[in-house]
């Protein structure tokens, strides 16, 4: 899996999780939130050329 397909997962992820209300979705949704946040801090800039 690529880094890209990756990313796309998990915005699939916070998509489907927007449709549940429950606690356990609003901390699967928060937590995802902040791996794709970390994830996309450490590509930086240069994350369209690799």
């Amino acid at each position: 899996m690529t880094p890209q397909e990756f990313d796309q997962l998990i915005r699939k992820t916070l998509v489907y999780l927007d449709f549940h209300h429950d606690d356990a979705a609003k901390s699967l949704r928060r937590e995802w939130r902040e791996v794709l946040a970390r994830i996309q801090r450490l590509q930086g800039p240069s994350s369209g050329s690799d």
